[in-house]
């Protein structure tokens, strides 16, 4: 039992990091008492119609092999938003949101080698660069003459691992990071085109 226990110690203090966000974007904590909302929700057809996943600015292996897997995690602050009612058809929708993810990692690779041979005293890092696109169109037709709006949004993540960091960790913790922003990318998003009045239903309503 204590050999199991200093062996689980000495592999938390070797495998400790922490993770800070550069706060690109403005996150609020209130973001749903902020939106102005209309007496009957929106629909809404969501979708992801793209992801560029690079390492250094090279494609790399997607880090979600799955569109659906990453539109679950956009959808988060879509429906904590109550503006909208989701619909499965395009043709059902009054607006539709179109999002673009670029996320690109930045990475040392000497230091990737360096630091696990020097039992982390030499600290590596890493730093995961995320784009949002979104595109807002009226009704079904994705053409330039029913786009309501562009809105982009972009955050850095930066990821250090070092011996000892287990001290921080509780307070900065790596693990989902990722997607944590990018719900709060699209939570800002939404506030963004809100207060620029996107979802004003008589907009909605009237723009084919």
């Amino acid at each position: 039992m204590n050999k199991f226990l200093t062996s689980a110690l000495v592999c938390i203090f070797l495998s400790s990091c922490a993770a800070w966000r550069v706060q690109q974007t403005v996150i609020t904590d209130d973001f749903k008492h902020q939106l102005n909302k209309e007496p009957n929700k929106i629909k809404l057809f969501l979708s992801v119609s793209g992801y560029e996943y690079t390492e250094n600015g090279e494609k790399a292996e997607l880090r979600f092999e799955k569109i659906p897997e990453l539109l679950k995690i956009v959808k988060k602050a879509y429906v904590e938003s109550d503006l909208f009612e989701l619909v499965k058809e395009e043709k059902l929708s009054d607006i539709q949101a179109m999002v673009e993810l670029k996320h690109n990692v930045i990475k040392n690779k000497t230091l990737d080698i360096v630091s696990p041979a020097t039992l982390f005293l030499v600290p590596s890092k890493k730093i995961d660069e995320v784009y949002l696109k979104t595109t807002f169109y009226t009704g079904a037709n994705e053409k330039v003459e029913n786009i309501l709006g562009e809105i982009e949004k972009e955050e850095q993540i930066k990821t250090y691992r070092q011996l000892f960091l287990v001290f921080v960790m509780p307070f900065k913790p790596p693990f989902n990071i990722f997607e944590e922003t990018l719900v709060d990318l699209n939570r800002s998003t939404l506030l963004e085109a809100n207060d620029e009045g996107m979802f004003v239903q008589k907009i909605v309503q009237n723009v084919d």
